[in-house]
């Protein structure tokens, strides 16, 4: 008996429909066992089924599983206390995180914005089970246990810029598997160099940003997967990297410059949140000895964040405040008469969309809450709209 794709979500849904007892390959028992209310059989062949079957010789029945997001957790070779430097870009990050906003990261080559990206994994909450239950049914459709139980870390996903559009929003001829932006969910998409990839696998990446899900429609069917990520992307300011630079003089005309920051469309750069400018280090910086707040440290900050959330939105489908509709903003973001008039000089100096206002004032209520604030404030606007001043070049 040869181990099948996909049989975690086909476990779920028999079990809902009321089928309690399974016979699977072996190789699937692991990620069956941390499903409750049935009793799985792992089977090497047909002979040791019809042996079960007979009561010749009984499997013993999967031992059951707790899930744990610890237990599998690993040391990461990342770790923001190696992040000399940067404390406007290690701000944006903590705040991304918190809120589960969109981050482009916009700085010249070598000044870390990779590595800030690679650390975002080790400051994100832990996976609850029905998360984590989430994204190991997705990645069991794609294949992708290997011999797994569950995922209990966060995806981080890092395609190449020359992956193609199926393979960034799924497809296939046979079978529509997922695509990296689903084996992302509930975790991070780290498009790095983004102005490099594929035009319109940039575009495609549009309407998973706003409702969460994708919907694949090939010739034979469609198929909806779940599709909630956190955009991270970086990219240079100009083609040669030092367009801004105090050390390195750019060698690139206006419009090659108009041409490579043209590649982001303004509707896609609309949907990022968070917009932030990673300068150039100092030497005396980097080389250092004295290492800068851990990740563990700022985990700690953006767990409280995420718990006033979970407070928030507790009789609600919503778990963070990028998810905030324009209804939930009504009741919960309520603005005072000097925020809303930071707002509205914001609005027609930086010649905001109707869409960059709501994700400004989103981001004011991440702000709001690590700073522990009932209330969003003059200050809290201020700065979520220091993070929107990109808008304007493209």
């Amino acid at each position: 008996m040869r181990p099948v794709n996909g049989v975690l979500p086909l476990l779920i849904s028999a079990r809902d429909k009321g089928y309690t007892k399974f016979i699977l390959p072996r190789a699937n028992a692991e990620e069956a066992a941390y499903i409750g209310g049935t009793q799985v059989f792992a089977a090497n062949n047909l002979i040791e089924v019809i042996d079960h079957l007979s009561d010749l010789a009984p499997i013993a029945p999967v031992a059951h599983k707790t899930y744990s997001p610890h237990a599998a957790a690993r040391e990461s070779v990342f770790d923001m206390a190696y992040v000399k430097g940067q404390p406007a870009a290690k701000r944006a990050v903590e705040i991304a995180v918190a809120g589960s906003h969109n981050i482009l990261l916009i700085g010249p080559p070598g000044t870390g914005k990779t590595m800030l990206a690679r650390c975002l994994p080790t400051i994100m909450p832990d996976m609850t089970f029905e998360e984590a239950l989430e994204v190991t049914k997705i990645h069991s459709v794609a294949g992708l246990l290997h011999g797994r139980g569950v995922v209990s870390q966060r995806p981080f996903r890092t395609p190449h810029h020359t992956a193609s559009t199926v393979s960034i929003c799924g497809g296939g001829n046979r079978f529509i598997k997922p695509g990296e932006i689903s084996l992302a969910h509930n975790g991070v998409l780290f498009l790095d160099e983004m102005p490099e990839y594929n035009r319109s696998a940039l575009e495609a990446l549009r309407q998973p940003l706003e409702d969460g899900v994708i919907t694949i429609t090939r010739v034979g069917g469609a198929v909806e997967y779940p599709a909630n990520f956190m955009l991270c992307a970086s990219m240079n300011p100009c083609p040669c990297g030092n367009y801004g630079s105090a050390d390195k003089p750019c060698t690139c005309t206006p419009a090659q410059i108009h041409k490579y920051r043209a590649k982001i469309s303004g509707p896609l750069l609309d949907r990022i949140d968070i917009q932030v400018e990673v300068d150039s280090v100092k030497y005396d910086d980097l080389a250092g000895d004295a290492l800068e707040e851990s990740s563990a440290e700022v985990k700690k900050r953006v767990e409280e964040a995420r718990y006033i959330q979970r407070e928030r939105f507790a009789k609600s489908d919503i778990f963070t405040n990028a998810d905030m509709g324009e209804r939930e903003m009504k009741k919960l973001c309520p603005l005072d008469k000097e925020c809303d008039d930071i707002l509205r000089m914001s609005f027609a100096a930086l010649k905001l969309s109707a869409r960059a206002r709501s994700r400004i004032v989103k981001v004011a209520r991440t702000i709001a809450d690590l700073a522990g604030e009932e209330k969003i404030k003059p200050e809290h606007i201020f700065e979520a709209v220091s993070y929107r001043k990109y808008d304007k070049f493209i």
